[in-house]
């Protein structure tokens, strides 16, 4: 979630401004945020992990390793997009 909120901030959203009433980038900030967040709380009482008997397995630099893949993906995958073609006019 939060490479794809990286990338459709910077491509669709970045140019008009930050408010989502503009078409900013308020709302992919959000989500990007709330993913970060909730990646860093973990599992809760009612998680399919605390039902499977899996929650707390994992250590806590898996959490870091994976948001810091995330993110590092998301910027790969902007430094690696191309711009579209100009039709020239004729």
């Amino acid at each position: 979630m939060i490479s794809v909120m990286i990338v459709a901030a910077m491509t669709v959203h970045w140019e008009h401004g930050l408010f989502a009433a503009n078409n900013g980038i308020e709302l992919p900030l959000l989500y990007g945020a709330a993913a970060f967040a909730l990646a860093l709380t973990g599992f809760g009482q009612y998680s399919l992990d605390s039902l499977l008997g899996i929650a707390g397995h994992l250590p806590q630099t898996d959490t870091w390793v994976a948001l810091t893949i995330g993110v590092i993906g998301g910027f790969a995958n902007l430094a690696l997009r191309r711009r579209p073609a100009v039709a020239a006019r004729t």
